[in-house]
């Protein structure tokens, strides 16, 4: 989180404090922190996928599938 403070348009640092609240389970935080990366750069494939697992780990399969598929729609590859 500091990290993330020191440069707040790092999207590596953001993807990687969501990523540690997805372990956490704390689904929420990482939502907030995926979409600041992706407020960012919008079109970050990374923030994309990791955005994707994050409905996977709750178990919102559908969810993931329709993420990418909107994304795809959208013209991300």
């Amino acid at each position: 989180k500091k990290a993330a403070a020191l440069d707040p348009l790092s999207i590596n640092f953001l993807n990687n404090l969501a990523n540690h609240y997805v372990i956490l389970r704390k689904y929420d935080k990482a939502e907030e922190v995926y979409n600041e990366a992706l407020r960012i750069n919008p079109n970050s494939i990374p923030t994309i996928y990791e955005y994707a697992f994050l409905f996977v780990a709750k178990g919102d399969y559908k969810a993931a599938m329709d993420y990418i598929n909107q994304k795809i729609e959208e013209g991300h590859k």
